[in-house]
């Protein structure tokens, strides 16, 4: 590339002192008559001489244009230094925030102005993360405040403090910032799961269900979590000591949000065992039994046994294969006959059917809970 500029440069040259040559050739005389003066002259050396005069006065005028432009290029050439500078502040800090290191990340905050007279918070950011690391939390929730008051970083010092709130277990102070911050950005995922969590945390269940749809809809959350989440906050809403019809309406929101919901369906026999509806919670546990098996519903099993079914041995078997008969390949069933087999003082059946349910697999620590009472029993 120099070679061909260097090229370029003299071709030009060339063609230049070609015209000045020509031009001076031509034959032929310039007369000019004016204020009672005349003057004669060859017309090729004057045409040359001003075709060099035009020259000289464009050069002149390019070397003048250099020397006023001058401090501009002194003055974008230390700006640019000075991004340059502030950028390596910005990748350094970035690397200590990274690493945990606030005294380095201090000093980069520092040097982060020399990008711009405003650098729109980033130094104080930066400043207020160090006070973080270093444990100056309250310095820390100042300058994250002050960035709250900032347009272009209200979210970004929202979100510190929301994180700090949430970290100390201020619950009303991370639910009110994470209410900011949904207004800040309301269509952002991330923000609406954030305050759905608060939404939750608070019992504020109306709330919380409308975000959730919202989610669904955003397809953050499956369809199949929400309705478990639907179901787990109908649970939540039972009081201490809640019994009755009130109690019921609960557990039979949480079962329609989410009919295989296993903690729904534990309450909700436990329930109808209270109310003295042993056939319908033994339907109950039986529908649990096939979808998903549970040692709680093996217990609530034993305990809806009929009172006809109670009367001998033979008829107490006949009642805990029907159940074990749902699900005859599960771990589980085989744990039912062996707690079974172990009230009966059948202590060889039992261990018969712990080894079922070893080699069934899936139910280790109930297993490792009945190995000892049956090593005593014998």
């Amino acid at each position: 590339m120099p070679l061909l500029r260097t090229l370029w440069f003299l071709v030009r040259l060339g063609v230049l002192i070609a015209a000045i040559g020509w031009l001076a050739m031509l034959e032929g005389r310039i007369q000019l008559d004016a204020f009672g003066y005349e003057v004669s002259a060859a017309m090729g050396p004057v045409l040359a001489c001003l075709l060099v005069a035009c020259l000289i006065l464009w050069f002149v005028i390019r070397i003048i244009g250099w020397v006023l432009s001058l401090p501009g290029k002194v003055k974008r050439s230390l700006t640019v230094r000075g991004q340059d500078a502030g950028m390596r502040a910005v990748m350094t800090g970035l690397s200590a925030m990274a690493a945990g290191d606030g005294k380095t990340l201090r000093k980069s905050a520092k040097l982060v102005p020399q990008i711009a007279a405003n650098d729109h918070g980033l130094s104080l950011f930066m400043t207020a993360m160090a006070d973080r690391m270093d444990g100056k939390h309250e310095q820390a929730d100042a300058a994250f405040a002050r960035l709250m008051a900032k347009p272009d970083t209200a979210f970004l010092g929202m979100r510190a403090l929301y994180q700090r709130a949430d970290q100390g277990g201020e619950r009303a102070r991370a639910l009110t910032l994470a209410r900011q911050a949904h207004n800040l950005h309301p269509k952002q995922a991330r923000v609406i799961a954030m305050r759905y969590r608060e939404e939750v945390r608070a019992r504020e269940w109306e709330n919380a269900k409308t975000l959730l749809s919202r989610l669904v809809r955003m397809k953050q959350i499956t369809k199949e979590q929400a309705a478990s989440d639907r179901a787990a906050m109908a649970l939540a809403q039972i009081s201490d000591g809640e019994n009755g019809e009130a109690r019921l309406q609960h557990i039979r929101a949480a079962l329609k949000a989410s009919p295989g919901h296993l903690p729904a369906t534990l309450i909700w026999i436990e329930a109808l065992i209270e109310q003295g509806k042993g056939a319908e919670a033994a339907r109950a546990v039986e529908k649990a039994w096939k979808q998903s098996p549970h040692p709680d519903l093996a217990g609530f099993w034993l305990r809806v046994i009929p009172k006809k079914s109670q009367r001998t041995q033979k008829s107490r078997l006949r009642w805990v294969r029907r159940l074990a008969s749902l699900a005859p390949n599960l771990g589980h069933s085989h744990l039912l006959l062996a707690r079974f087999f172990m009230n009966e003082g059948l202590l060889d059946q039992a261990n018969e059917a712990l080894n079922d349910a070893e080699r069934s697999g899936g139910v280790e620590a109930p297993m490792l809970r009945l190995r000892p009472e049956l090593a005593e029993a014998k």
